[in-house]
């Protein structure tokens, strides 16, 4: 890392058009959302011969001046590229916008989970206190709130944190569980959702998982076990809170 970080490897003119996408970032970010959020790069994906802002309007629903304020952004952001005729394509950014399963938990997670707080972060880094979190609600941590968030708050925490998780466990699994270890009973401190355990029990049929967490926690693994767990595994997975 200290390599990586030890150089300015910019020109000053990639450097000072750098500084201006930092500037105008939570606009950027924003416009970007809507784009996807809206249709518009799913309809302008879909008309490969593209398709002219009246088009984009008729088939989104989106008002005309709206539209067109978002695509015009959309054509700074190199989203979308535009012909002489008016007809918009959708660039390699906005298929990555679309389509890219990391860039959209990465910017689900940002808008449901940290854009409102970070309006507070002067503050949270002034006081060494979680200052945005009243965002979400009035907890001490936001653990502690996980159950009480609401559905889709919910949906973009859980999608965030497992997509990092989940893509580690088959190669994890396989270095706990082997049959030299003679496992069969593990506690784990700081369960989460429990898909840790889930992805135990599935691996090793005889295994048996005690789950410890915070009540918060606790509670939210708990109704995501229910949802998962499939029968035979209820058998073999033990929760103590």
């Amino acid at each position: 890392m200290t390599n990586f970080y030890a150089k300015d490897k910019k020109s000053a003119i990639d450097a000072k058009h750098h500084a201006q996408v930092i500037a105008h970032g939570p606009i950027v970010f924003q416009v970007a959302r809507l784009l996807r959020d809206k249709g518009i790069l799913k309809v302008v994906e879909d008309n490969k011969a593209g398709i002219t802002l009246a088009g984009i309007v008729e088939r989104t629903k989106v008002p005309e001046y709206g539209a067109r304020v978002l695509l015009e952004a959309g054509l700074g952001m190199e989203m979308v590229t535009v012909d002489e005729e008016g007809n918009y394509f959708l660039s390699k950014t906005g298929y990555f916008i679309l389509h890219d399963p990391l860039t959209n938990v990465n910017m689900n997670f940002v808008q449901d989970i940290c854009y409102k707080g970070l309006f507070h972060l002067e503050e949270a880094i002034d006081t060494g206190k979680p200052a945005g979190l009243k965002e979400l609600g009035g907890w001490n941590t936001v653990y502690e709130g996980l159950s009480q968030l609401q559905p889709q708050q919910q949906k973009s925490w859980f999608e965030y944190d497992h997509f990092f998780s989940d893509i580690a466990f088959p190669l994890v699994l396989k270095h706990i569980y082997k049959p030299e270890n003679h496992i069969k009973k593990l506690l784990e401190i700081g369960g989460n959702t429990g898909k840790w355990a889930l992805a135990s029990t599935k691996f090793d049929r005889d295994v048996r998982i005690t789950i410890v967490d915070l009540p918060g926690q606790a509670a939210m693994a708990k109704k995501i076990l229910r949802t998962w767990v499939w029968p035979v595994a209820l058998t073999f997975i033990r929760q103590t809170f």
